[in-house]
């Protein structure tokens, strides 16, 4: 595999997912900064907690306008300022 030194440092680093919400949110875009995939399906307790953390966090500041959360009230998607739920501590 060949990376420019440009972009080597950044590539080897961050996975694309990652690299792309960063860009969005630099170009004045909405993203779920600090969530990334490869934490959510990491099967590390300390990973999945933080990546579900960033997801939600996302989801209530953005009042559900950030696409990578969507949570579903009796087949109707719930937005943060339609429903109150206290985030499990775990």
């Amino acid at each position: 595999m060949h990376l420019s030194e440009e972009t080597k440092d950044v590539k080897t680093k961050y996975c694309r997912f990652c690299m792309h919400s960063c860009h969005k949110v630099q170009t004045g875009g909405v993203a779920a900064l600090g969530y990334c995939p490869l934490d959510l399906f990491s099967r590390d307790k300390t990973r999945i907690r933080r990546a579900i953390t960033c997801l939600w966090d996302a989801w209530a500041e953005s009042n559900g306008t950030v696409n990578n959360l969507k949570i579903f009230v009796d087949g109707e998607m719930a937005l943060p300022s339609d429903v109150r739920i206290a985030f499990y501590q775990w």
